[in-house]
């Protein structure tokens, strides 16, 4: 066998990695939803409560156990998505004011969320690993191989990411288990059980790709090798040429820290939703108090539902009105938005934001020590740790233009989600908002950076050269300073704008697909987007923060020739990428509303039938249903509870714990 051959077997595929488990799926006692402590599990069969209430019932989100009762969960059939009538205005459908049911609908939309969480989280991380391997090309694959083989190491491909494939078909089934018009208490224990499953195994995987990223890359990359250069200098190349080792680095590293909080928000949300027995049952971020107020301003008997509601509206505009939060304010300007009444998300958006900032309590902030007060917190201090990680020490300027830029992309993101929200995805997202917020957050700061770095001599050693290379002579401090001294000029201007007009239509492209995707499916929620937030910020850190890294580069070493040329570029062919995927992604989207998702399911089940050439007829049983990956069933029927059913859950045999104990999210 000559080295061709080996090299291709050791690049041949082989059988697929079984999937990683978790080493252990644990869940966790929460409050009881069924109007008593002693709700759910935790009542026995001889309780006296369980004859009013009926059958301990457990609802399980994002493997938190919220006990309930049997008498609470069936409903008559009604739509999830438009105001759902709970009764108490005189018609009769939910009984008494008092009744606590319609649990079957709002548990399946807990459910349907928990996996469109799930989904978009996995996706994220398959998309930048995807990204990361397409960059590495071919030819790195080859190396790999040819330094196993030889015996210089590489012969480890690392973890496969095949293995989020299966995790992700799991959770469509999951959620296809309950996507149904007639909901089933198994159903929901099942699925809410599965979903945690697949959450833990999801992380067992994860944190082998975040062992992989989150380390040193390989040296090298330009032309000199590393070991000619020193200081400073061996840094900028090292920069130059890591922009997706850092990326990935970054996005695991964020993700490691964020996703917890998210599921956290997100699980507030929903039990949040039930217990105020929100009338928007699925699109519960969008939901308003005034939502609650009947269309036709019915009273039940007593005459007093209305006026509680109206009252509780009232009560959230004036808390609105008399806050003067300047933050806010500046923000619902730039939006254009005259929001008296707050939606009930905006309270958890607000939450996953300031963590991401690095906010903490009062406590918390005061504990700090110095140094910890000098030191970026939240997803800034991630990606300064994933270049660390990845490049080694970073001089002190470089740390800060790093802050600076991730800084404004956290702040211009949490206004992107904001109007997200607001919008509560029924449009499309508007491309030239998305360009026009990028310049009020980014461009000034980018300006800001340079013009500050044009009166540093940083990286100078007093008047002496930093370098002497044959054919160049010294580069030293003075040198470089006088480039720097006209940095800002009008192409840097007109780069700048073309950095930010770029980078916000490759998220705009992305955003309004994970949107559009939604809309067809009838789930647009904002777990679709929390759940890709850690890519998107990482993905718009890379796009702002090299290309600005490549003008600094470029002006200070872009003209002096000879091997130092080798540094400069970092991220043309990072924007060219970019491009290019920004021209097709209008073709893509057209061709996207013409897909027929029946017939897409049916051609993934039975192609031969599918194309008309037989293997349809002759199908035993139907494909599983899925979702997310298929149209969601708005309408919601809630079967009585059985004897049996409950038997069924109790023997699933799950380990609960006091949540005291371990807050794990």
């Amino acid at each position: 066998m000559g080295l061709g051959d080996m090299i291709g077997s050791a690049l041949g595929g082989g059988e697929k990695p079984p999937r990683t488990k978790a080493a252990s799926v644990a869940y966790f006692q929460s409050n009881s939803l069924g109007g008593d402590d002693d709700g759910g599990g935790s009542v026995s069969a001889n309780n006296d409560n369980t004859v009013d209430k009926g059958l301990p019932l457990d609802f399980i989100h994002f493997g938190r156990v919220h006990g309930d009762f049997s008498l609470n969960f069936h409903h008559n059939s009604l739509s999830d998505d438009k105001r759902a009538d709970f009764g108490g205005e005189g018609d009769g459908i939910a009984g008494e004011k008092s009744a606590k049911n319609f649990k079957a609908m709002m548990f399946r939309g807990g459910v349907e969320r928990e996996a469109i969480l799930l989904s978009a989280v996995i996706a994220s991380a398959q998309a930048v690993i995807k990204e990361c391997d397409e960059n590495k090309g071919a030819l790195g694959e080859v190396m790999d191989a040819v330094g196993s083989l030889l015996g210089g190491g590489g012969g480890d491909k690392g973890p496969d990411p095949a293995e989020f494939d299966d995790i992700l078909s799991d959770i469509s089934l999951a959620g296809g288990a309950v996507n149904k018009s007639s909901i089933h208490y198994k159903d929901i224990h099942k699925a809410g059980k599965d979903l945690r499953q697949y959450r833990c195994d999801y992380g067992a995987i994860v944190q082998k790709f975040t062992n992989k990223y989150m380390k040193p890359s390989s040296p090298g990359g330009g032309m000199i090798p590393l070991a000619a250069l020193s200081g400073p200098l061996q840094t900028i190349q090292g920069i130059a040429f890591k922009a997706f080792d850092v990326y990935a680095a970054s996005f695991f590293c964020i993700r490691e820290d964020v996703e917890g909080k998210i599921i956290k928000a997100c699980h507030s949300m929903t039990i949040e939703a039930i217990e105020e027995r929100y009338t928007r049952v699925f699109p519960i971020w969008f939901f308003r108090w005034s939502d609650n107020v009947p269309p036709e301003k019915k009273t039940d008997a007593d005459g007093n539902i209305v006026e509680e509601t109206v009252e509780k509206v009232n009560e959230e505009i004036n808390k609105v009105k008399s806050e003067v939060d300047e933050k806010k304010k500046s923000v619902q300007d730039f939006l254009g938005i005259d929001n008296d009444e707050h939606m009930a998300g905006e309270k958890y958006l607000k939450e996953i934001f300031g963590a991401m900032a690095g906010g903490g309590g009062d406590k918390q902030e005061k504990e700090k020590t110095d140094q910890e007060k000098k030191e970026a917190g939240g997803a800034p201090g991630k990606i300064v740790k994933a270049f660390t990680k990845v490049v080694g020490p970073l001089p002190g300027f470089v740390t800060g233009i790093i802050i600076e830029i991730a800084s404004a992309n956290l702040g211009m993101m949490d206004v992107i989600y904001r109007k997200l929200l607001l919008d509560i995805g029924e449009a499309p997202i508007d491309e030239e908002f998305l360009i026009v917020a990028g310049r009020e957050y980014l461009s000034h700061r980018m300006i800001n950076i340079l013009a500050k770095m044009s009166g540093l001599g940083f990286l100078q050693e007093g008047s002496g050269p930093l370098l002497g290379l044959p054919g160049i002579g010294g580069v030293g401090g003075e040198q470089i300073k006088n480039r720097l001294a006209r940095i800002v000029d009008s192409v840097v201007m007109s780069q700048i704008e073309s950095i930010i007009s770029i980078a916000m239509k490759d998220l705009h492209g992305k955003l309004e697909g994970a949107r559009s995707d939604a809309a067809q499916a009838k789930s647009v929620t904002m777990e679709v987007f929390l759940g890709r937030l850690p890519w998107f910020y990482a993905l718009m850190f890379r796009n702002t923060f090299f290309p600005l890294w490549d003008i600094i580069v470029e002006k200070v070493f872009g003209t002096i020739g000879g091997p130092l040329g080798s540094i400069t570029s970092p991220a043309k062919g990072l924007l060219g990428d970019a491009k290019s995927a920004i021209a097709d992604a209008g073709k893509v989207a057209k061709s996207l509303e013409k897909i027929d998702a029946a017939k897409v399911m049916q051609a993934t089940h039975d192609p031969m039938g599918a194309l008309g050439l037989g293997g349809g007829d002759t199908q035993e049983e139907a494909p599983p249903v899925k979702f997310p990956g298929s149209p969601r069933e708005p309408m919601a029927e809630g079967t009585p509870v059985s004897e049996d059913e409950v038997k069924e859950a109790e023997a699933a045999n799950i380990v609960v714990k006091d949540p005291d104990k371990d807050e794990e999210w």
